[in-house]
């Protein structure tokens, strides 16, 4: 389940084309305090960004891999996959088309429940929409 998160992450966060410094810094703090990720080393981190970008670069579109990571996972850890991709893609107080896009589609290819999408978003727009 660890590499198919830190995948998920990875695409959250360049799902814009940039890390902004906000989703850097929530990026450092799951890798710091969240048990799951507590065996990822910064080399491993690095490694898998490597990893994704020859996948997509030798033809694999996102929704490819955001389906092949879906079935790697159950349904509650693709809720967490989920919860966790917006908050990275909202922790810098806005959500640009990319990343809608992005949760759009791994909402639809997970099957994520309307209940699930609905306490998320209210969860992130209590914290990040001003």
């Amino acid at each position: 389940m660890t590499e198919s998160l830190v995948n998920v992450l990875i695409i959250a966060v360049f799902a814009d084309g940039k890390i902004d410094t906000e989703e850097a810094v929530l990026l450092q703090n799951f890798f710091s305090h969240y048990p799951n990720f507590s065996d990822v080393s910064r080399d491993s981190f690095q490694q898998a960004q490597v990893k994704l970008r020859n996948r997509l670069r030798s033809g694999e579109n996102i929704n490819q891999l955001i389906e092949e990571i879906g079935n790697s996972l159950d349904e509650k850890q693709r809720n967490t996959a989920f919860a966790l991709a917006y908050e990275i893609c909202a922790s810098n107080f806005e959500i640009d088309q990319q990343e809608t896009e992005l949760l759009k589609n791994m909402k639809k290819i997970w099957k994520i429940k309307q209940s699930i999408v609905n306490a998320v978003t209210l969860s992130v727009e209590l914290r990040y929409v001003n």
